[in-house]
């Protein structure tokens, strides 16, 4: 029972679950330019001439540019397409462009099953006494990042 409240209320992920989306921005001009870049580089890292050096900065710096006209073009076309657009909608466009995206987990946990599992922590433990016995001392939230904080913040008791 215990296992299926905190799968519920902890879902698990992979540590590496890091999305990548493509930016709105991106074509397959930049990808064939990038790819050009990278194929310079090794050819200037294999063989380190002057000219293949050369060859590398010429590249880098088309990308450089091309990367930095793609995001301004499509900047300016967004905001030609803000006319009609609340605020809310608007901010949150911004705020997903920026990556600064926030996922919050929080799932209500029943008051009753919270009270049991407490319950049967704490008669297991040697200084068992009740907790939790008025309703107003309940715990109705807990977020993965609070849980996550609170781990990080105990050292382990068991003996070494």
């Amino acid at each position: 029972m215990l296992i299926n409240i905190i799968d519920t209320t902890f879902p698990i992920y992979n540590k590496r679950y890091n999305p990548k989306f493509s930016s709105h921005w991106w074509d397959d001009n930049i990808s064939h330019l990038i790819t050009k870049r990278k194929q310079a580089f090794i050819s200037y890292k294999t063989y380190s001439t002057l000219e293949n050096f050369m060859t590398f900065k010429k590249i880098r710096a088309q990308c450089r540019k091309l990367i930095r006209i793609k995001k301004k073009e499509s900047s300016q076309k967004y905001c030609e397409q803000l006319t009609n657009i609340d605020s809310k909608r608007v901010w949150a466009a911004i705020k997903k462009f920026s990556g600064n995206s926030t996922f919050d987990h929080k799932v209500p946990i029943p008051d009753k099953i919270l009270l049991e599992c407490i319950e049967n922590l704490a008669s297991n433990s040697a200084s068992s006494r009740p907790i939790f016995r008025n309703s107003s001392e309940k715990i109705k939230y807990i977020s993965l990042q609070e849980f996550d904080y609170s781990l990080k913040n105990k050292r382990s008791s068991a003996p070494v």
